[in-house]
């Protein structure tokens, strides 16, 4: 398995990243937390990966942290929990944040993320609740990234909840740049529901 990748970043997308390594140029699929923290294209990063290799897909996924690939682990484990719907819950939610959700009975937050219904999501709190306590997920409460890239991971994640491109472009041009993902994207979603007649 590859582990992780260091390399000087090449382009960043909207689900995924391009890391020059050794002449070689990976397509590593993330979430769009993960490519918000990123630094602009010509910056050499460091990217945890996952390969993973099923009968129709091959992809190699990147995580932000330990503790996400471990979520994605056992979020993928869940029927009906593809990579993209794992990657969606974990560009919209950190690893603590799942596991706190969970814990606390509460599929309503899971059932923010993008292909994530309330079934699901209640899915998740029920297969998930006894194998997310005691892990060790103590992640930061907000993230160091402001910029375009931020700007633009937490429209995504708008658009994601079918909010119009229009709405999410509108709420996202009135963000404080300094926020983290997590608060920025709150912060979005009140100004979405205040544009709304």
């Amino acid at each position: 398995m590859i582990d992780h990748l260091q390399g000087q970043l090449v382009e960043v997308d909207e689900d995924s990243l391009v890391l020059a390594v050794s002449g070689v140029g990976y397509r590593v699929q993330c979430g769009a937390r993960h490519l918000a923290m990123l630094p602009g294209p010509g910056h050499e990063v460091r990217v945890l990966t996952q390969l993973v290799h099923r009968e129709d897909e091959m992809a190699l996924l990147g995580f932000a942290s330990p503790e996400d690939r471990r979520m994605f682990k056992l979020l993928s484990g869940v029927t009906g929990v593809g990579n993209k719907v794992a990657m969606g819950l974990l560009g919209l939610l950190t690893a603590a944040e799942i596991a706190r959700a969970i814990a606390d009975d509460d599929p309503r937050t899971l059932a923010r993320a993008p292909k994530v219904g309330a079934k699901l999501a209640q899915r998740l709190v029920v297969e998930l609740k006894p194998r997310v306590s005691g892990l060790p997920l103590v992640l930061p409460e907000s993230l160091p990234v402001p910029g375009e890239a931020w700007r633009r991971a937490i429209e995504d994640a708008l658009v994601g909840l079918d909010v119009q491109v229009q709405e999410a472009r509108a709420a996202v041009a009135s963000l404080d740049a300094d926020r983290g993902f997590e608060e920025g994207f709150r912060q979005a979603m009140r100004l979405v529901q205040g544009l709304r007649p």
